[in-house]
This record gives C-alpha cells, sequence and structure tokens, in this order.
C-alpha cells in the first residue's frame, strides 16, 4: 500500500512538473574557450555603448557577444596585476567608463585613443598611508570616488581631477560606505551605522543610527525606492533599516555566515526585489516589501547545464533580466529566461543509477511510458515515475556472451519486449518484466544469403510486421505464422518509416528508396543525386509531407500530393549544417532538427529556420543519428554524443533580438589611427563618422565592422561594396574586415549590411562618404595653375610671334625706303649731267 501510494504521488509529482508551466532558465558560459583573458574574474558592467566590460586578474576586456579586446591597464609602463574583493567597473553621468578600488588605483578609458589613463594613485598622493589599507570605496552620483583608509575619508573628483580630504566624526575604521536621498551617506564601522548628511557650505551633521558591539558590519546597500537600508554583518544575519521609521529588522537567520560582495537592483512587475551575489552562497533575491528571501542561483554539482559556481564576485543584469555572473575563478555564467528550460541526461561513473553511456545513438518511448536509450555500451531503461534507471547488455554485466555493445536501434514488439539492434550480426530480446536478456542470431537461410549486421533500424508496422534493416538486406518477420521474408539492398539501410498502407520508406547511405509491400520490390524513389545519404526520415501525421534528413545535404521534404521536393541547406536558409540527424515535431507541427552544429527549428508555415546554439546556452553540438522522440507526456527527448537532452514539446525559440552594427579599428597603411593622432584623418570615432577624407598617400585602409549582440552574434554575416569602385555586394561573411588598397583619388560610398543568416535577410546597413583626396600636382588648383600657365604660355607666344612680325615688316618697310631712297639718290647725277645737253640740243 505505501508502495504504490508513493508510486502515485511520484506520478502526480511528475505530471504537475511536466503539466503547469516552468519558468525557463538556462545557463551560458563564457571561460578562456570563449576567449576571455582570464578565468580569474573579478567585476562587470556595460557601458553606454552597450560594449560589456570585464575586469580579469591580467586586465580589462571589452566583449561585444563574440570577441574580446583585451586592454592592459599599466602603472609607470608596467602592467598591473588584479586580485579579488578589490575592485569594481562603473560609468559616470557623462558616460565615461572607471576601474576604481581597494588598490587606490583609479583608472580610465579613453574612448578616443581606445587606451586606459590612469588618472589617481591613491597611495602616491598620501605616501604616509601606504601601510594602512584602504578598506571602502564608493563612486556616487555626483562621480565622485571615495576613499576610506581608517577613518579617514578622501573624495577625488573625477570631473576636475582634483581631490580633497574630509574628515568626519566616525569612529574606528570604516568597513563600507553608501548613498542615500539628497547628500545623504551611510557609513558602517565594525560595529556602528552613521547617517551623514553633507553640506556644501557648513560642516557635515553625522548622526549614529545603530549600534552593536556584538555585530561586525561589512556591507551597505541604500535601496532609494524603498527608503531601506541593507546591513550585512560577518557572521550574523542580514539586517533592514527603515529610514522613514528609524528602526532596525532583523532578518532572521538570512544568509548567516555568508559574505556579500554586491548587491543590484532586480525590478519586476509589482515587485521591488534586490539581487545579493555572496561569496560561496550564489545569488538570493530580495523582495524588498515583503522581505522575502529566495535562494535563485547556486551551484549543480549533478547536472552539467546548471549554475557552475557559488562564489559570485559581482554582477549585471541586463535590459533582457539576463544576469551576468562573475563566477569566481571560473568566469562568466548568464542566467537567461529567453529560453526554455532542458535537462540533460549524462552518465555518472560513480552512480549506478544514471545513463549507462553518455554516446545515445537510438531512444524509444514504451507502451508504459517509460523511456529507453541505445548507446555505446549497452541500454538504458529510464523510469520516470520511480526516478529509476535499469541497464541491459553493458561491459559492467555479464548478461551476454557477446563481446558487443554497441546499440543503434530500439523497436517495442510487444508491450514489455524490447528487441535491440547493433553493429552485432544479430538482434537481442529484452524482457522488462522479467528483465530476461536472449540473442538472436541471423543465421543465412540460403547459401545465397549472408548474415546480416550494423542493424540500423527497427520497425514495427500497423500490421504488426516486424521489419528490420541492416547494411545487407531488409527483413520482415510475422510474429503470428513466425515466418520472415528477406529482401536485397543495394546499400545500407538507415531508416524505415511507413509511407502509406501499401508502401514503406526505406533510408540507405545512398539515397531515398520505396518498398511496395504487395510486389515485394524495393524501388528508388528518383533519381536525384542531391538528396545522398539518408539519416533520419519523419512523415507528418496525416501523410502529406515526408521529411528526410540527410548527410551533407540539408533537410529535404517532400509533398506526397505533388512529388514536389524542397530542399533547405546553408545556403539557402538559416541552416548552420546541412548534417542532419535527427528529426522530431513540437506540439504545433513544427520541425527540430539536430545537427552537427545545433538544435535547428523549422517554423513550417513562415519556412524559416531559427538555431539555438552553445552561444545561446544549448550545450549539444552533437547529436546522433535517428535518435529523437516526442512522448506522450509532451516532451522532446534527443540523443547525442554528450548524453540525452529532454525539453517540452511547446518548444518555440525565439526570433526577436537586438544588434547594434558597429564600426571600428581604421588602419591606414596598416597602421591604427586614432582621433587627434598626427597624420590621422579622425576628428571623431569612426563609428561616428560619416565622411572620412584620405589623403593620396592615405589610400589604403581597412576597418572592422561587428556587431554588439549577445543573443546569437555568429549567426550574424557581414556583406559590403564600395560605390564609385566596385559596384557588387560581397559575399556575405562572418570575418567583418574591410579592406581595400590603393584608390584612386575619388568619393566613394561605402556600404555594409548586417544579415541574418538564420533568414538570409537585412536587418542593419550603414553607409560611410569616403573621399581619397588627388597629391597636389592632380588637384583642381593644379590643374587651374597649370591652365593659367599654358594660357600665359600661349599668350606670351602669340606676343612674341606678333611682335617679331611686327618687327619684320617694319625691318622691310625700312628696308623698302632705304632702297627707294638709294634708288633715287643714284639716279639723280646722272640726271643732272643730261639737262645741260638735252638743253644746248634744243637751243
Amino acid at each position: 500500500m505505501i508502495r504504490k501510494l508513493s508510486y502515485y504521488l511520484s506520478g502526480l509529482l511528475f505530471f504537475l512538473l511536466t503539466a503547469l508551466p516552468v519558468p525557463a532558465q538556462i545557463y551560458k558560459y563564457i571561460g578562456t574557450q570563449e576567449g576571455l583573458s582570464s578565468r580569474r574574474v573579478l567585476a562587470i558592467n556595460k557601458d553606454s555603448r552597450g560594449y560589456m566590460w570585464i575586469l580579469t586578474h591580467q586586465g580589462m576586456d571589452r566583449f561585444d557577444g563574440k570577441n574580446f579586446t583585451p586592454y592592459e591597464l599599466r602603472k609607470d609602463n608596467k602592467a598591473i596585476s588584479f586580485f579579488p574583493d578589490m575592485n569594481r567597473i562603473t560609468n559616470s553621468s557623462n558616460h565615461d567608463l572607471w576601474v576604481y578600488g581597494k588598490d587606490g588605483y583609479v583608472f580610465q578609458y579613453n574612448e578616443l585613443q581606445d587606451t586606459f589613463k590612469l588618472d589617481f594613485d591613491f597611495y602616491a598622493q598620501f605616501p604616509h598611508l601606504k601601510q594602512s589599507p584602504i578598506t571602502a570605496t564608493y563612486f556616487d552620483s555626483s562621480d565622485r570616488l571615495w576613499f576610506c583608509c581608517g577613518n579617514r575619508i578622501v573624495r577625488f573628483y573625477t570631473d576636475t581631477q582634483r581631490f580633497e580630504t574630509v574628515y568626519e566624526k566616525v569612529a574606528n575604521e570604516i568597513t563600507s560606505i553608501t548613498e542615500g536621498d539628497s547628500s545623504i551617506f551611510y557609513f558602517s564601522t565594525i560595529s556602528d551605522i552613521y547617517q551623514v548628511q553633507f553640506y556644501p557650505d557648513k560642516p557635515s551633521l553625522v548622526k549614529r543610527i545603530y549600534q552593536n558591539p556584538k555585530l561586525r558590519f561589512s556591507y551597505l546597500y541604500y535601496h532609494p525606492q524603498t527608503k531601506q537600508l541593507l546591513i550585512n554583518t560577518v557572521q550574523n544575519s542580514l539586517f533592514v533599516y527603515q529610514v522613514d521609521k528609524g528602526t532596525v529588522l532583523n532578518l532572521g537567520n538570512s544568509l548567516k555566515d555568508v559574505g556579500i560582495n554586491v548587491i543590484k537592483p532586480y525590478p519586476s512587475p509589482g515587485k521591488q526585489e534586490v539581487l545579493i551575489a555572496t561569496d560561496a552562497d550564489g545569488v538570493y533575491t530580495l523582495d524588498m516589501q515583503t522581505y522575502q528571501m529566495k535562494h535563485l542561483l547556486k551551484e549543480d554539482y549533478e547536472s552539467p547545464n546548471k549554475m557552475n559556481g557559488s562564489t559570485i564576485k559581482d554582477l549585471y543584469v541586463d535590459e533582457k533580466r539576463q544576469i551576468w555572473n562573475v563566477t569566481y575563478p571560473t568566469g562568466i555564467t548568464i542566467y537567461s529566461e529567453l529560453y526554455p528550460a532542458y535537462t540533460q541526461l549524462r552518465h555518472s561513473p560513480n552512480r549506478p543509477n544514471s545513463l549507462v553511456d553518455n554516446r545515445v545513438n537510438a531512444i524509444l518511448e514504451d507502451s508504459d511510458g517509460d523511456i529507453w536509450f541505445a548507446t555505446s555500451n549497452g541500454i538504458s531503461c529510464y523510469n520516470l515515475e520511480r526516478n529509476l534507471w535499469t541497464n541491459y547488455i553493458t561491459s559492467y554485466s555479464q548478461d551476454t556472451p557477446n563481446d558487443n555493445r554497441i546499440f543503434i536501434s530500439l523497436c517495442e514488439t510487444d508491450p514489455g519486449i524490447i528487441m535491440v539492434g547493433g553493429y552485432m550480426s544479430g538482434i537481442y530480446r529484452i524482457n522488462k518484466r522479467n528483465h530476461q536478456v536472449t540473442f538472436t542470431p541471423q543465421m543465412a537461410e540460403s547459401p545465397r544469403m549472408i548474415p546480416d549486421k550494423y542493424i540500423r533500424s527497427l520497425y514495427k508496422d500497423k500490421d504488426g510486421m516486424f521489419w528490420m534493416g541492416g547494411a545487407y538486406s531488409l527483413r520482415k518477420y510475422n510474429a503470428g505464422t513466425g515466418l520472415s521474408e528477406i529482401y536485397n539492398a543495394p546499400y545500407p539501410i538507415t531508416n524505415i518509416c511507413t509511407r502509406d498502407e501499401k508502401r514503406m520508406w526505406i533510408g540507405t547511405t545512398q539515397g531515398l528508396y520505396v518498398f511496395d509491400k504487395e510486389s515485394k520490390q524495393l524501388t528508388s524513389y528518383v533519381d536525384d543525386s542531391r538528396i545522398g545519404g539518408i539519416n533520419t526520415i519523419y512523415q507528418t501525421p496525416d501523410g502529406r509531407y515526408t521529411y528526410l534528413g540527410t548527410y551533407s545535404e540539408g533537410l529535404f521534404v517532400i509533398d506526397n500530393r505533388t512529388n514536389q521536393i524542397e530542399n533547405y541547406n546553408t545556403q539557402n536558409s538559416g541552416l548552420t549544417s546541412n548534417n542532419i540527424y535527427s528529426i522530431v515535431p513540437n506540439r504545433y507541427g513544427d520541425i527540430f532538427m539536430g545537427t552537427t552544429s545545433c538544435l535547428s527549428q523549422l517554423y513550417v508555415k513562415k519556412k524559416e529556420i531559427i538555431n539555438w546554439t552553445k552561444e545561446q546556452g544549448f550545450l549539444s553540438n552533437s547529436f546522433t543519428q535517428d535518435a529523437a522522440i516526442r512522448t506522450r507526456s509532451g516532451k522532446l527527448i534527443l540523443g547525442s554524443n554528450e548524453g540525452a537532452f529532454i525539453l517540452p514539446d511547446s518548444l518555440n525559440l525565439p526570433d526577436k533580438f537586438t544588434s547594434q552594427m558597429v564600426f571600428s579599428n581604421l588602419t591606414i597603411n596598416y597602421q591604427s589611427v586614432h582621433p587627434g593622432e598626427k597624420g590621422s584623418p579622425l576628428t571623431r570615432l569612426i563609428n561616428e563618422t560619416q565622411e572620412l577624407t584620405l589623403d593620396y598617400d592615405q589610400n589604403s585602409f581597412s576597418m572592422q565592422v561587428s556587431s554588439i549582440n549577445y543573443d546569437n552574434p555568429s549567426n550574424i554575416h557581414y556583406s559590403w561594396k564600395l560605390e564609385g569602385f566596385f559596384d557588387t555586394w560581397s559575399q556575405p561573411s562572418a570575418n567583418g574586415t574591410i579592406r581595400y588598397t590603393n584608390l584612386s583619388p575619388g568619393t566613394y560610398t561605402l556600404k555594409v549590411r548586417a544579415i541574418l543568416m538564420d533568414t538570409h535577410q537585412v536587418f542593419q546597413e550603414r553607409e560611410l562618404e569616403i573621399t581619397v583626396l588627388p597629391p597636389f600636382w592632380l588637384s583642381y588648383w593644379a590643374f587651374t595653375l597649370y591652365i593659367l600657365l599654358t594660357v600665359g604660355a600661349v599668350y606670351l607666344y602669340t606676343r612674341y610671334q606678333m611682335i617679331r612680325k611686327d618687327r619684320r615688316i617694319s625691318q622691310e618697310k625700312i628696308n623698302f625706303f632705304v632702297h627707294t631712297a638709294h634708288d633715287i639718290r643714284t639716279r639723280l647725277p646722272s640726271s643732272r649731267h643730261r639737262w645741260p645737253k638735252f638743253k644746248r640740243a634744243n637751243n
């Protein structure tokens, strides 16, 4: 009776867990494998542009969702190392990024020069305090940094770079500081809490609001919405000081002997909650109105896809309410509710009550609702009601003389009777009721027949016939008559599925075949070399469509009414891999595909494919052939080389996300340039530049295009063209390096597109006007001068010729008159001599 009652309660619990909506929660992990410079992360924050900044032991990392850019923080030309519980990252009111801490250093990020500058060194300004540790720091709303050294307070003004020492009537060493309302600050010492009202023109008002010598106060946080001060102690519980009432509340045994690293607001509709990051106890939520505290995040030592640490040094809540946890010393763990929760079943070496092997090759739900897994080291049966695993034919068991324990197919022929096929030349029969295992070798029934092996598909049709597909043949067994039939197969069979009442789909390593039950003929479906090897076959319940998952050719969809075939591949759809290993539908009729790179969803009506990758928190990228089922209880179970994954069949992957295209890292002649540098064409960041003017010797340049995207950055590709040089768009590529060399002088328009590869749609486009100036000797003024010089030369030459001509004409005239005068002169004497003779003759 007790056992039945326990079964009933466990079944009711399972029903509630599967039927009632459960908040979706997944985890994404960022470590050195993803590009983080060090696993020892100390602080995190986001800047005004959307970049995530991560402080590690080695320096700062800037993260855009895909790429990391490391920065060293240097003092006296030497890189500084950072240590836990010392430093913070913050943004000032004018959006400057600051790094400060108990080591006394204050660094500011210079965005134009893309580097960090040391703006203030506490111990350099106060060398007599080098032996006194800084016990508390704080960055207030007026962009002032507070340093508490003992009971001495120093304020550094980040806007003017000046500092001042403030002495207040605070006894003992200050352990924490926080800002309240209206220039009120709260300070904690070992045993006292002070409220200090600062005035610009008169002494400050100091008031002790709480004292307890038995406690040691370690952390303060002011919640402005409820006007309450949270007070943490070293060994005792958490306290709340109600400012309006002046009363202190003890929150009981909460966070007893647990250190708090940081508290951040975590508002939600109708609630005023905060997140509390602790040392060694994960993250808590605290409702500041009801004081209800919940343990939100804590390390899960059994599940590989859950929280992977409990020491949270810092955290950041983004606009989608995703929590970026600084999990020391592991890296960054992102808690997200954007994607549905899933369960990963894995083999536990020291736990017999677990999956026998992580390489899951086939999955079956039997008539009792138990789940069977064929693995590379035996068979596992999982009883959901009792959370009980039963393993068969493993390397640890003695239930078979056969040395081969790699299994790749499952089928239930009768209630409680499970048939198992594998690499061996035969099949196993498991009786679930009495746990009896028997092996049936496949002997040749004639000299021409050979025993079959590599039994990849076991199938029971609606007529009760049992079918088996192996490397050499297709076999049918009639349990009623005890007779079997063998049909030769041209290629190894990978899958068997009903097409209609008279025909069956037969998938092989070299294409799709149809078996006619009446004529007993196996014929090729289409002479289409594109289809290739078949990994899995799924046919819709109404028989209208058949989906084929292939090896290296993508997804094929056959319309059984029109015989039209549609192909989805990496070139024409959002598929990230052409290897489709498993297909399973959700409750809405959309198709999920296990590939070699991720889990992909085909929205059937929209004909769009969305991917769930490791970037988005799904751990597996190595699904196995035809290992996927949809259970009667509303679960999708997919097998992989990393265990089995269980998801709700209501799963729909999100297709909305935010992204911002960014231009960066301009190089000219292979040298990086920054605004304000000598010879730099930039007066502001390249991302803010609308027109870029280059000198004639700067006509070889490159720049980087990327996207600030924390949802699916690897799914974004880029294409560009330079109008005026080459007007054709480049092929979309994940590589965002744009490079052009030896551009001729002129004006160009660089157009860049960001393309979502899921849908091959352009979701963002930017332009940049680029002008390459000609050299002086090819400039407008040079050509104007050339024209003027030419015109002047022509004019001078023409004038010279005209003067020369005039001179020649003048000379000719002179010569004429000279010759004429000479002639006249030479003729006159002879006339005088003849005249007297003429006169005498007349006389």
